[in-house]
């Protein structure tokens, strides 16, 4: 009894594997229609994981093909700072938003400024009282209004008025992530972001919005499973908290 439990237990495994690979496979085919470019990396990638040694290759190929893609619609460019550049480095006239944010060691401040589809970003050292790195990234559509910004890590999390959220590598000058937060939440188009708070060490973000009824809410979106975990209503702000 006991061996054919466990035999059962590996079909079920197989079973489960098989489901999740069609699901990959469903994922990317649809990103991949709607010109979803970064999803479709990171399913194809996924996908590159699980694959056997031949089809691995040819996964991995279609991943090294995606990201050429990506860089060419999203064009980064990165400068390792210079005594010589200052905070206005990359600045131009037309700014719409500034966002800065301390990383948690206190030794870099993130400042995010956007123009259209650029997007201005300098990480000032602390200590050395200089820019450490400037990059400058074109996006294929606008970013402004920004609403918010944190940094995490080598990881520029920023999230714009009309809720999407753009994950930047500024080590790496690779965008890990492009989609809109709002569109999750419930009747959406009535939906207008009072603030957003970025969480990345916890993987999520809080979002609270009003509608024109005047009807304030809270919702918190897990980022990587892209939904709605919680919401709490009557709620129309939400501020970090030092400490």
């Amino acid at each position: 009894a006991e061996e054919a439990r466990d035999r059962w237990r590996a079909v079920e495994a197989r079973l489960g594997e098989a489901t999740s690979l069609r699901d990959r496979l469903s994922r990317y085919s649809i990103a991949r229609a709607a010109g979803d470019l970064l999803t479709a990396r990171d399913e194809a990638s996924r996908l590159a994981t699980a694959a056997g040694e031949e089809e691995r290759r040819a996964w991995s190929a279609t991943v090294d093909e995606l990201r050429a893609q990506i860089r060419q619609a999203w064009r980064v460019w990165s400068i390792e700072g210079e005594p010589s550049i200052g905070l206005n480095a990359f600045a131009v006239d037309s700014i719409i938003e500034t966002a800065q944010w301390l990383s948690e060691d206190g030794r870099t401040l993130a400042l995010a400024s956007v123009s259209g589809p650029w997007l201005f970003v300098r990480e000032w050292d602390v200590p050395g009282c200089r820019v450490r790195r400037a990059t400058m990234l074109r996006a294929p559509q606008p970013l402004e209004p920004l609403l918010t910004a944190r940094l995490a890590g080598s990881q520029l999390w920023l999230c714009t008025e009309k809720g999407d959220l753009l994950v930047l590598d500024l080590t790496g000058g690779e965008v890990v992530h492009f989609w809109n937060l709002r569109a999750l939440l419930p009747e959406a188009e009535t939906q207008e972001l009072a603030s957003v708070l970025l969480i990345p060490a916890a993987r999520v973000a809080w979002l609270a919005s009003s509608t024109e009824d005047g009807v304030d809410r809270l919702f918190v979106v897990d980022v990587d499973r892209r939904r709605v975990s919680r919401e709490l209503p009557h709620r129309r702000f939400v501020f970090p908290v030092a400490g």
